[in-house]
């Protein structure tokens, strides 16, 4: 019996409400430094379909079966994991983890997380899709995507803007409080940092003769990033009014995700491994110590324990289509702990 049909076995039927706040706290006696206060969440989706919860990447908990079709996008909001199998799925769990069927769609393979923006304090999930594409460029949850609402479209753009000819693919949030919405056509980024009483606002499109087609939006901070599908990645300090290109990816290779832990550097996973860029350089090396020859890496996300101590542990994971890999150094080097072939974290 393989791992797959093992775990779907074992334990796809039930999912404690609970689940999005991970397993109670490890309490030791004495050492406050090595009891966990806050222990993190994180969900792991495989190429089959199946999502696992998990506190620390090795034990895992059963989320989802398997269904042979990718998961390519998770966000958490409220007690909802919201997913994307090409549609939209949430799974509630204070009604038991069955996911319901897809009520928007998604025209593009990947793009991971950005296609998602959980933003609580507006009471807003927002997603990248095509239900709503041309006349709306891009829709939302006033509900946390629970099966029973609706999603409504968000043409709320400066004057000036034909949103018709608009259509957003991906979203970051700065850490200013600006939320980055990205035009894939136009290569526009649009921001706004209150969507009910302010407009999205463009900046200043991104002037390029890269033969790359697909683009997603991240941040460092306050700095925006545009990750290409090619080697390309550029980055604006001033709310996309310039635009400046990073160097160090080699010709040919593809990005396909990335994350800033903790703003202390850039990890960029492509299909052939990791490259990471410190800051203050703009310069990306190779960070694949510990990787495999050319891993595919799909997905990255930072995670922390924070300990009674007031001191925190911090790490990131790399899902790879070799295993999932942990690192205790923002990606200095990296530890396997988990087989199988991984679609996407959250």
């Amino acid at each position: 019996m393989n791992n797959r049909t093992l775990f779907y076995k074992l334990g796809m039927v039930v999912i404690l409400a609970s689940a999005l706040q991970g397993c109670k706290p490890t309490i030791l006696p004495d050492d406050n430094n090595e009891v966990i206060s806050k222990p993190y969440s994180m969900y792991a989706a495989l190429q089959s379909g199946m999502i696992y919860n998990t506190n620390d990447g090795y034990s895992y908990k059963n989320v989802k079966g398997p269904d042979d079709i990718p998961v390519i996008g998770m966000v958490a909001s409220g007690n909802n994991l919201i997913y994307c199998q090409n549609g939209v799925h949430t799974i509630k769990f204070s009604v038991g983890g069955t996911p319901n069927t897809a009520l928007v769609q998604r025209d593009r393979p990947s793009d991971g997380n950005t296609m998602f923006l959980n933003w609580p304090k507006y009471n807003r999930l927002y997603f990248a899709g095509s239900t709503f594409a041309s006349s709306n460029p891009m829709c939302y949850s006033n509900s946390h995507g629970d099966n029973d609402s609706l999603w409504f479209p968000d043409n709320g753009f400066a004057e000036g803007v034909d949103v018709g000819s608009v259509k957003i693919t991906s979203f970051t949030m700065l850490n200013d409080g600006f939320a980055v919405a990205f035009d894939e056509a136009s290569k526009t980024v649009y921001l706004t940092d209150n969507p009910v009483s302010s407009r999205w606002a463009p900046g200043t499109a991104i002037s390029s003769s890269s033969p790359s087609l697909h683009y997603f939006v991240s941040h460092l901070a306050n700095t925006i990033l545009v990750i290409a599908d090619t080697s390309d990645i550029f980055y604006s300090a001033n709310h996309g009014g310039s635009w400046q290109q990073f160097t160090g990816i080699p010709a040919g290779t593809a990005n396909l995700c990335a994350v800033a832990p903790f703003d202390q550097c850039i990890l960029v996973g492509t299909n052939h491994g990791i490259y990471r860029l410190t800051v203050g350089q703009t310069n990306f090396v190779a960070a694949n110590a510990g990787l495999p020859s050319n891993a595919i890496v799909r997905s990255l996300v930072a995670k922390y324990d924070y300990y009674k101590s007031g001191t925190s542990a911090n790490y990131v994971y790399a899902a790879t289509d070799k295993g999932l890999y942990k690192s205790f150094n923002n990606g200095d080097n990296w530890t396997k702990v988990s087989d199988w072939d991984f679609s996407t974290l959250y």
